[in-house]
Order: C-alpha cells, then structure tokens, then sequence
C-alpha cells in the first residue's frame, strides 16, 4: 500500500494540531487563536513553496 502526502494534507493536519492543541494552551481567544492560525498556515505555506521553488535534494538522493 502506498501513502502519498499532498501538500494541502499536511497543512490541514498541522493546522488542526496547532488550533486544537498549541494556541488554546496559550490562554488566547477564539479570535486571537483564530488569528494565530491563520497566520501559522501562511507561514507554512510559504515555507512549502519556497522549499518547492529551491529543493534541498531529489527524492532518491533524501531515500539512501
């Protein structure tokens, strides 16, 4: 069985885990959460796109 990962996968994934879990642990409003992950998404976002832009190393080079 193979798992594939798509970028909007993973930004849904880490974002629930961040609104769910690290901002309400804060001590923050709903709105100032909600704030807080947005930015956080875009945030990686960007960083998803500049790795896609510049890549570190090919996918075999990364496997061995």
């Amino acid at each position: 069985m193979y798992i594939f990962y798509t970028m909007d996968s993973s930004l849904l994934t880490l974002s629930s885990i961040f609104t769910r879990n690290i901002a309400p642990s804060k001590g923050r409003s709903n709105k100032e959460t909600s704030i807080a992950s947005r930015i956080f998404v875009i945030v990686l976002s960007l960083a998803g796109l500049a790795l896609a832009y510049k890549p570190p190393a090919t996918i075999l080079q990364i496997a061995t």
